[in-house]
């Protein structure tokens, strides 16, 4: 449990606070600040799950892990962006993780086609959803 918390909770911070807020100013003059800001922290969100591979994780098992971190990335921005909340971000997070084998790096691969397509698709929706929500700001503020 206390793996899963900290997990919730220090990466939700990093990656749908700081570098959330980070891409936001670096993108402030762009038209789709929120979209970008989402995308470019989902897929550091991502990467920094390669981390893995130093604690002895299977390569495959880790690019996987890469792929959804990236596609759940993208849905916690839309959740963080919708509830201007990070608790329900973090709560999300703490559930996803909350399994025995967190701690540890036996987690192994899974067929690759039905992650492509489940977390393909989370990242479409997630991406239409946040254009949406960005779209509708732009057309408030101008």
């Amino acid at each position: 449990m206390c793996v899963a918390l900290a997990a919730g909770i220090g990466e939700e911070f990093l990656c749908r606070v700081t570098l959330f807020n980070l891409f936001t100013k670096i993108f402030e003059n762009k038209q789709y600040v929120l979209l970008w800001s989402s995308i470019f922290s989902s897929v550091l969100f991502g990467l920094f799950h390669l981390i893995n591979l130093g604690h002895g994780a299977q390569l495959d098992a880790t690019f996987q892990q890469v792929y959804y971190a990236t596609a759940i990335g993208l849905a916690f921005s839309y959740l963080h962006i919708f509830t201007n909340r990070i608790w329900p971000c973090i709560l999300m997070h703490f559930l996803l993780d909350l399994q025995p084998n967190i701690a540890n790096m036996n987690a192994e691969a899974s067929p690759w086609g039905p992650i492509l397509i489940i977390f393909g698709i989370v990242i479409i929706v997630s991406i239409i959803c946040i254009y949406v929500f960005n779209k509708r700001i732009n057309k408030v503020e101008n």
